[in-house]
């Protein structure tokens, strides 16, 4: 058996995870329908529901489909409340 020395790995400043502060939706909000806009692998999308919750990944929406989407703050554009 050969003995494989140990690195210590190196970070490039490129590989380091954003720091970019996310803003958060007024709990208000929550249970209100909502429209988000959004940027998909396709390009611009759209996305429309009740705001089921907030995580720290993203806002989550009740589809009319009865499913859940969360969207990442990453790609999220602009949420903005539906007149109901």
């Amino acid at each position: 058996m050969t003995d494989v020395a140990m690195t210590t790995p190196t970070y490039d400043e490129k590989a380091k995870p954003r720091r970019v502060p996310k803003g958060l939706l007024p709990s208000s909000w929550v249970g209100q329908s909502v429209r988000i806009d959004y940027e998909s692998p396709e390009g611009a999308a759209t996305a429309s529901g009740v705001l089921a919750d907030v995580f720290g990944a993203g806002p989550c929406i009740k589809t009319g489909y009865g499913g859940r989407t969360l969207i990442s703050w990453d790609r999220l554009v602009l949420v903005e409340l539906v007149g109901n």
